[in-house]
Parts: C-alpha cells; structure tokens; sequence
C-alpha cells in the first residue's frame, strides 16, 4: 500500500489541486482521509513511543523481560502477575498504544508466533487480551500464537492482564500468569488530513512582481508529510521529500521548501503558482494562486526646449514613460543633481528655472518589485536645456545711431547649487549656499537731445488772458524740449555697390533691457541673391564693449547679408535680419571686327560676362546697335553659360558705295532670378559701314608661295 500510495501521490500534484485564496498563513486542512496506512513496532522494530506500559502500584504485575526488537521469542511486550505480591481485584497490567490527535486505530494484529499467553482466563485468578475503545478481546493458552482484530475505530488499542479474585494469590514461579506479545501491527486511519502554510515569500506576494522571490511553505500531517513540491506557470520548482519510518506514528518529515525563484525564467504576465504535498497515509494537499511576473524594462523618454528665455518664465521638461504590462508606478527626476524629486503616474512635467546650462535625468519606475520591494526601473534619460537672457542683434551697411552707452555696476545673484562633497570618508550631496558679486556692464539707452520748438500760448495782460472780439489772442513762445532719439539705423536695408568693390557691414549686439554685450562673437552669413538661400559664414568678429561690431566684406555678387549670435551660458542665441546689396553684372564689349565695312557685310561681334555666378541654363544677353543717339535692340544671344564668353554678328543691309554712316555697338544683360547681379550694360565700339571693301594685300613672300601650290 505504500510503494502504490508514494507514486500516484506524485503524480497526481501536478495534475490538479483546490484554488484557494491567499491568507497571510496558509492552514486549511483537508477532507477526513479515507487512507490507512500500517504502523509496525516490536518485532524487528524498536518500539519508538507507540506503546507504553501501564502497571498498578505495589508491584503486583510486572514487564519483566520486555524489550524491542524482540529476539528469539524472548523479548516483546510482557506482562506477567508477581509471584511474591499478591494483587486485588481489578489490578491490571497493560501495554497500550494510544493515537496521536488526528490520527485512530481501525485494527491489529499479532503475526504467528508472537502472541504466547499464559494462565489467563482458565478459571483461575487472572484473565485478560486485548482491548480497544468499546470493546476488547480474550486471550488464553488455546487462543493460538497469533491474532487479528478489526471492526473498530478507536484512539488507543493495548494487551492486559487483569486480576479477577479478591485477592489474587502470589503463586509459585510455574503458577504465574502472563502475557507476551513479540510483534504488533497497527492499522491507523487519518481523520485529519495534511495541510500547507506559508509565512512570507513568493506565496504571499500581491500585485506584480519581478526579479528574484524566495519560495518557502511546509507541510504538517498526523501521519508525517513525505514530499512538498510545486510549479510556476506548469514549470517545475524545486521540491523536498523524506524516507518512512514505519515503526512510528508521524512516518515522514519532508523539510520546508525553500527556493529562490527567479521570476523571468518563467515567462511573463499572468501565471499559476501551485504548492502541493502528500503525507504517509497517502493523502495530498495543493493550493493554487495567480501571480503577476513582469520583468520587462520601462521605456523613457524626455522632451522640451532645449534653449530658452528667461522672458519665458519657467521652463518644463516632459518625461513620458510605458512599455511595461505592470503600469508605470512614478518617475524619478533630479535638476542639476539635486535630490531627485517624485512625479507619480506616467508622465511628469519637471520645472526649470534659473540662468545658465542646466541638465535633468529622470528615471521610470514600474509596478513590478522584487523581493526587497525595488521597483523595475528604465535606464536614465537626460536633458540639457539652457536659459538665457534675450537678447537682439542688428545689421545695417552704416553705423547704429540714437543709443548711448554708459558703465554702471550691477548686482548679480548667484544662486545655490548642488555638489559633492567628502565628509567622514563618504561622500554627500550639499547646496551651496546663494552668493551676490557686483560687476561693470555696459548699459545703453536710446539718446535725448535738446530742440528748439515754437509753440502758441495765451496773450496776458496784468495776468489776465487777452481778447479779441470774444476770441483768445494767441502768441508765438519758444521753449527748448527734451526728444527722445529712439535707436536706428542711418540708411535703408538696400545698397548698390559696383562690382568687385567691398562693403561694410556694422551691427550691435545686447540683452533686450539694453544692456550691450562685449566681447562676444557674430557671424556674418551671406547668401547669393539668386533664390537659392545658401548662406554660408564670411565672417567672423568679436563685438566691442559698448556692443557694437562692424566687418568689412570682400567683393561679390548680389547678396543678403545676415548676422547670428550663437549664445553663451547665460544669453540666448538670436539672428538678425536681412539686408541687400545690389552689384550690377559686369559685361564687356571685347571686339567688334572689321571696324570698316561695306553695305551688304557683317560684323562679328565677341564678348564677356565677368564675374562668374552664371546659372546652369545661361543667361541672355541683349544686343544693341545705334547710330548718334538713336538705338535699337536687334536681337538677344541666348543662354551665355560657363566662363562667360559668346560671339554673335551682324550684317548690314545694302547701300550706296558713297554713303558713310558710323554705327555703334553694345550688350546688355538682361534680368534673371537666378542670376545674382543687376543687369548692366557694356561700353560702345564703333564701326564704320559705307563705301567698296578693301581687299587684303598680299605679301609677296605669301604670293610666292600661292603659285608653289
């Protein structure tokens, strides 16, 4: 019954067990058993406390003898009356087995040539056998050497020899009566069925978990717990069992499970814990609960600006996390290494305030936590943001007028920061504590100049107002006024310059309350004026102290011209705006040949477009001709590309020999979007037309040599 009992016990744990709901202590006891099981004591056991002997006072019976393991039929469970003390009625001696709570004996029995009674209940004195709670059974010297006894259900069961007389005489030796018993099973039955308990660990967890969880519970039963095993998610856990003692009541003693279980070898999500166990009469328990397992990484990220004013008051950094089944619990941020701040939920708007560079790190932390009640965390994301003063920057072909600059001294705060410092070998975070410096700025304001006006008042005359036929009489007053000169620049946003001449550009940079900035540097970004919009950085300078720049720029095209200002850790970055400067083309008449021709001939006409910034379709170039101050465009030559080059002729009409006129020729370049010059025009080469051609003169050298060929 055991060996069948020990392997479908085992199997059956992980098929099925009762769900019950998780307690603090886990001590719910199971069905009465209907399992029985065997306990063997005496024989070739020793008797481990199954048994204890029962003698009345004066030593009228006695266990001389007994002993266990029984050896050679003279050892065992013996009773045998004195033969020198006489005893009284209802004296008895007894061995009997009373049953641990929870557990009954349902039968006994004696194997062959173990039982061996002696002078009871042969109508002498003594009687006796066996007996159990509401019953018992003789026994004589015709009995047999054996015995069974079943069909009852009680919490003790014993042998006894009982005295019957009033008294009952000592006798000799061969009169004693007795009562051995070398060997003895028992039947036990188990009313009370095995339970689990579970103080603490994986068990007892709620919500989600992560990480590593130790597993702990042990098993109680009246007849011993044998195995404790379990599964996470169907995945086996490590288990315990304990060999059977069949000589004792409690036959098994399987030690506590405890494991340390890490969470993420067994998947994620929702999944079942099942603790179970089996005890010695053949009875299991289990439990099944719903654990929670996310071992997965929060994501996180940070946005916000990354540079901004102080006219914009507080600044916010937005950290916004998921990407976890359990939930985002919070999120964790410090500000330039302050002491991080807790923004439950998923997302948070974390504060920035302050002058100069500054760096938030938050971290995201989930609902899952491990046995030591960490959260999971994110990795730590960072943001760098920095806030400056605003500030303006200005560009123009001439000086900034209307502004006065002076130097005062101004109060600067500066506030508390955290750092780190050694104290007692460890270190620690501390903020320093808010400091005040005075410093020399420069500060400008727009000019005020004195101007004479004229203004009417009232006519008084011995302090009354003079009147005219009803009406006030008004006279001329001049009164000398303040004027506010508000800052500006001295020309237009336009100016043409010839080509390949310089220009200059001048400029100031300061915060928007008029402070000048000296010492910083500008950029000066040009841009061919041709559509395209590629700036690119010409120039660099420093502006001076009262904030004023100025750069001088080699010759070019047409071009917008812009200013930018990059920052420092206390100011913003800010751009000017855009001026022009227009350059005409240049574009050269380089010949125009025969400068003398008849009516009826044609001119070849050669020319060039210079400076370079000739688009990938050409331009057109229009082409003159005029006598006197009387002109006409008599064509245009298309698409003048590469190095500028292109020729072109004209022929004349027809004519009398004897009329001369003289004629003159120009170009022009006509206007293109994506031409960066104005348009322009050449100078004009004269040809003279009328008359007979000359014919060329040959060299005689050249005729020579003619007639050779």
């Amino acid at each position: 019954m055991e060996g069948r009992g020990n392997s479908s016990v085992r199997r059956s744990l992980l098929v099925g067990a009762a769900v019950v709901t998780a307690a603090t202590v886990i001590a719910i006891a199971a069905s009465v058993a209907n399992a029985d099981y065997t306990l063997y004591t005496c024989g070739q056991y020793y008797n481990e406390g199954v048994f204890a002997a029962t003698l009345p006072a004066g030593g009228s019976v006695t266990t001389a003898g007994s002993g266990c393991p029984a050896a050679g039929g003279d050892t065992g469970f013996g009773l045998a009356s004195s033969p020198t003390v006489s005893a009284s009625r209802g004296h008895r001696g007894a061995w009997q087995a009373t049953a641990p709570a929870g557990l009954e004996i349902v039968a006994a029995s004696v194997p062959a040539k173990s039982l061996y009674p002696s002078g009871l209940n042969d109508g002498e004195d003594w009687g006796g056998g066996v007996y159990w709670q509401g019953g018992g059974a003789q026994v004589s010297d015709t009995t047999g050497n054996a015995g069974t006894w079943s069909g009852f259900a009680s919490p003790y069961f014993g042998f006894q020899i009982v005295c019957g007389a009033n008294p009952c005489k000592a006798g000799t030796p061969a009169d004693v009566a007795a009562l051995s018993v070398n060997s003895v099973s028992l039947s036990v039955r188990e009313t009370v069925g095995p339970s689990l308990s579970a103080s603490n660990g994986l068990w007892l967890t709620k919500g989600w978990i992560r990480g590593q969880w130790p597993l702990k519970f042990s098993g109680s039963s009246p007849s011993g717990m044998c195995g404790l095993n379990g599964t996470l998610n169907q995945i086996p856990v490590t288990g315990t069992s304990s060999a059977r003692d069949v000589a004792t009541w409690h036959q098994c003693s399987a030690p506590a499970v405890s494991d340390t279980i890490n969470t993420g070898a067994y998947g994620q999500g929702a999944m079942p814990l099942y603790i179970a166990g089996w005890d010695a009469a053949g009875k299991t328990v289990g439990y099944t609960k719903t654990v929670y397992v996310d071992n997965s990484t929060p994501t996180l990220s940070l946005t916000g600006p990354s540079d901004a004013s102080t006219a914009a008051g507080t600044q916010y950094v937005v950290a916004s996390a998921g990407g976890s089944p359990s939930g985002i619990a919070g999120i964790s941020c410090s500000v330039d290494g302050a002491p991080s701040h807790w923004y439950a939920g998923a997302s948070a708007q974390v504060p920035v305030t302050g002058v100069g560079a500054h760096q938030v790190r938050c971290t995201a932390y989930d609902n899952a936590v491990d046995a030591n009640g960490t959260h999971g965390p994110s990795q730590t994301q960072s943001w760098s943001m920095k806030i400056g003063e605003p500030t303006e920057l200005g560009v123009a072909f001439r000086k900034y007028v209307g502004l006065k600059c002076h130097k005062v001294k101004q109060r600067v705060t500066i506030p508390g920061h955290w750092v780190t410092r050694h104290r007692h070998g460890k270190k620690i975070r501390v903020k320093t504590k808010t400091k005040h410096k005075i410093r020399k700025v420069t500060k400008c304001h727009p000019r005020v100049k004195h101007v004479r006006v004229v203004v009417r008042v009232p006519k008084r005359r011995h302090g009354r107002i003079v009147r005219r036929h009803g009406k006030v009489v008004y006279r001329k007053k001049i009164e000398h006024k303040r004027v506010v000169v508000q800052p500006h620049w001295q020309n237009k946003t336009k100016k043409h310059v010839r080509h390949g001449r310089s220009t200059t550009v001048s400029g100031w940079l300061g915060l928007t309350d008029g402070t000048a900035l000296g010492g910083q540097p500008v950029q000066v970004l040009t841009a061919p004026d041709n559509g395209l919009n590629h700036f690119r950085v010409v120039a660099t300078t420093t502006t001076a102290s009262n904030g004023a720049w100025s750069v001088k720029l080699r010759a070019g095209p047409s071009r917008i011209i812009a200013a930018s200002y990059g920052g420092s850790a206390v100011t913003q970055g800010t751009a000017s705006g855009h001026i022009t400067e227009i350059v005409r083309a240049k574009i050269k008449l380089n010949g125009v040949t025969p400068r003398r021709v008849a009516w009826g001939h044609s001119v070849r006409i050669k020319g060039k477009v210079l400076g370079g910034y000739l688009p990938t379709g050409g331009i057109n170039v229009r082409l003159r001709i005029g006598i006197a101050n009387n002109k006409t465009t008599y064509g245009v030559h298309e698409h003048v590309r590469g190095n500028g080059h292109f020729t072109t002729t004209y022929t004349f009409g027809a004519g009398p020999a004897r009329i001369h006129r003289r004629y003159w020729f120009q170009i022009a370049t006509l206007p293109a979007g994506n031409y960066p010059y104005a348009a322009a025009r050449s100078t004009r080469v004269y040809v003279n037309v009328g008359g007979h051609p000359k014919h060329r003169r040959h060299h005689p050298g050249q005729h020579h040599r003619h007639h050779r060929h």
